[in-house]
């Protein structure tokens, strides 16, 4: 007997549970989607048809007709930027037709009339990027600031005089959708070779580990080989490298480390570099981001340059700060720049005491400008 009366309780408890509603996101939307260029401007509320379709949803309904309303929010590494704001359709709604929705729709300062939604008072879409401040202050860079985005959505049962929901007469489950602004870092390469412009760096492995560090997700390898002659007489930029000589590509890497499988050759001069391919929300301004090119040869002479140690550690300082200016100096360095006349005030001082002053806990730099 008790036997029966726990799984009446458990068909009671999953009947209970199911909901009329169902908000259903389009199946080519891919979640938890990682974007390097998000422009503020792709998401505003403001102007939706400038805004790239980044999901649609529809609204199915499988129950009693009804009217009701639907709720919106948007987090930012957890954060609200929007909190319930609520589209009315005060309507009764049958399921037909099914009510087809994208960002445009509800990211948006006016309700879709045309879907036959009004906006309630705590529709706040107008303003939403100056809800939080440190959000706020990323925006003024010129993009979405990295982080986590969840938007989230769930249909109520429509109160009394159009009144909005309260979170026990829900009609639908949460739906949500992710995905995540991460700015793309340099592509650093660490070995085998010297930059461009730093002399030939040597390795007496002819099956090298290729090394670089980035943030990005997946990569390509192009690696160049040369006589001697040909680097020596031919040869002023990493550009006559990619004008002159066919590459040897290698697609899809998805680690920063590749170990190479043919076995390079002595007597020759390779140079290397690695590129990724930029997520954009807008698939038009996708391009490809490369990193500089280093030169090495196999060899078993193997002598440190202590002023190519101190400038690659010089480049692996640089590029942990945070600092607006401070790609365009790791830029210069790789390219074979120095640096012999740095400036503070009126005085001049050396790339390592550069170091200590961007280091230094008694300093709060915001932006550096090469000139």
């Amino acid at each position: 007997m008790k036997k029966v009366i726990l799984l009446m309780f458990i068909c009671f408890t999953l009947i209970s549970n199911a909901y009329d509603f169902d908000i259903v996101i389009d199946s080519g939307f891919i979640q938890n989607t990682i974007y390097n260029e998000f422009s503020p401007a792709q998401f505003n509320p403001a102007d939706p048809e400038s805004q790239p379709i980044i999901f649609f949803a529809k609204i199915e309904n499988d129950g009693q007709e009804t009217a009701f309303n639907l709720s919106i929010s948007i987090k930012w590494r957890g954060d609200d930027l929007i909190n319930k704001a609520i589209l009315i359709h005060p309507e009764p709604y049958s399921g037909d037709p099914t009510i087809s929705l994208s960002n445009r729709d509800l990211i948006n300062e006016s309700p879709p009339q045309h879907l036959g939604f009004e906006i309630h008072n705590t529709h706040n879409f107008d303003n939403f990027m100056q809800n939080n401040p440190e959000f706020e202050d990323e925006i003024k860079k010129g993009t979405l600031p990295d982080g986590d985005y969840l938007i989230s959505f769930r249909i109520f049962e429509l109160g009394y005089d159009n009144a909005p929901y309260q979170d026990d007469n829900a009609l639908s489950e949460i739906e949500t959708v992710a995905f995540t602004v991460m700015k793309p870092t340099l592509i650093q390469l660490s070995s085998p070779g010297f930059p461009f412009g730093f002399g030939i760096g040597t390795t007496p492995n002819p099956y090298p580990d290729f090394v670089w560090t980035s943030n990005l997700q997946e990569f390509t390898l192009r690696l160049f080989e040369m006589t001697p002659y040909e680097f020596v007489n031919q040869i002023d930029s990493p550009e006559d490298i990619e004008n002159q000589f066919e590459p040897f590509e290698i697609e899809g890497i998805t680690s920063t480390i590749y170990p190479y499988k043919g076995q390079l050759r002595e007597n020759r001069i390779y140079a290397w570099q690695v590129s990724a391919v930029l997520s954009s929300v807008a698939e038009s301004t996708l391009e490809d981001y490369k990193s500089a090119m280093y030169v090495f040869t196999i060899s078993e002479d193997t002598e440190v340059d202590l002023e190519v140690m101190m400038l690659r550690n010089t480049l692996e300082f640089l590029q942990q700060l945070e600092i607006e200016g401070v790609d365009e100096i790791l830029k210069l360095l790789e390219s074979g720049y120095t640096f012999d006349d740095v400036k503070q005030g009126t005085g001049n001082i050396s790339i390592r005491e550069l170091c200590d002053l961007l280091s230094s806990d008694d300093q709060n730099i915001k932006k550096i400008t090469v000139r």
